[in-house]
Formats: C-alpha cells, sequence, structure tokens
C-alpha cells in the first residue's frame, strides 16, 4: 500500500510539472503572437534607436539570405528585454520571426558597462532570420523594463538592409 501511495504521489508531481511547463509555452507563444500584432500595427518607426546600438548585416546563402541584427551599446538599463524583428510585407503565418528573450526561462538585462552572463547581463545580443530578397525593411520592437520605476518601455525601429558582394 505504501509503494502504491508513493508511485501515485510522483505521477501527479510529474503531471504538475508537464503542466507547468505546458502553461510556460503556451504564454510564450501568446507573448510572441502579441508582440506581433503590436510591431505589425504600428505606424510610428524610428529611423535608429534612441536607447541601442542597431546594426543589420546581410549574407548570401544557398537559396536566398540571411539577415543578422546585432543589438548592444545600452544607453539606458534595461531589464527583462524582448525583441522581435518582422520584415515589412512578409506573411509569417507558420513561420517564425526573428526574436530574442521571449521563448527563454531566464531575463536578459542590458545595462552600460555590465556584463555577467550567469545572471542575465549581456553587453549585447544577435538576431537572425532567412529571407529570399536581397533588400528587406526590417520592423524590430524592443521592449524592456525600467529599474528605477518599473514602467515598461517599448521603442520600435525600421530599418532596411541590403545584400552586397564583397
Amino acid at each position: 500500500m505504501k509503494k502504491i501511495l508513493i508511485s501515485l504521489v510522483l505521477l501527479l508531481s510529474l503531471f504538475g510539472c508537464q503542466n507547468d511547463s505546458s502553461l510556460q509555452n503556451k504564454n510564450s507563444y501568446q507573448n510572441y503572437s502579441d508582440i506581433e500584432r503590436l510591431i505589425d500595427k504600428n505606424d510610428k518607426y524610428l529611423d535608429k534607436s534612441e536607447y541601442l546600438n542597431i546594426n543589420v548585416e546581410m549574407s548570401k546563402i544557398n537559396d536566398g539570405y540571411r539577415y543578422y541584427i546585432f543589438v548592444d551599446k545600452p544607453v539606458v538599463a534595461m531589464y527583462g528585454v524582448k525583441a522581435m524583428a518582422i520584415i515589412d510585407g512578409f506573411d509569417y503565418e507558420g513561420n517564425m520571426a526573428a526574436n530574442f528573450g521571449i521563448f527563454d526561462d531566464i531575463q536578459y538585462n542590458l545595462v552600460p558597462n555590465q556584463t555577467h552572463l550567469e545572471k542575465g547581463y549581456l553587453k549585447g545580443f544577435i538576431m537572425s532570420g532567412i529571407t529570399t530578397e536581397s533588400k528587406i525593411k526590417l520592423k524590430i520592437m524592443i521592449q524592456w523594463k525600467s529599474e528605477v520605476d518599473g514602467s515598461n518601455h517599448k521603442e520600435f525601429v525600421l530599418i532596411e538592409a541590403e545584400y552586397k558582394e564583397n
């Protein structure tokens, strides 16, 4: 009887862990969808970020191009950073947009002159994606929380990128 009770408790705890994990995945996908909709509906974009350095490079791959979005050099402390980039005019149905910090269990922070990888303090990050076009317009959203007052911030930037042979 004791073995059955222990087995039952272990079995229930396994299902509990599975439910927490699936709930977290569901929340991450919901967050991803919400951010994608925000970018899609936004009509005011900056030419460049006021708070970060954002650069885009493109390289040729077999059947198209890969774009790399380099985000670094924060000028303010940013906590819980999340980001997404979508190509203007591209239908993402069934495709994943370039993103950062949305599906991870760790909170990422960008704070000027501070780096501690184990605690989530980064110097910067890279997002990347694939396209068949050699020239694209990327709609980028960076979202973070301020440590001072806990307020949420969002910045929308539109950057054009083009593949150029060396």
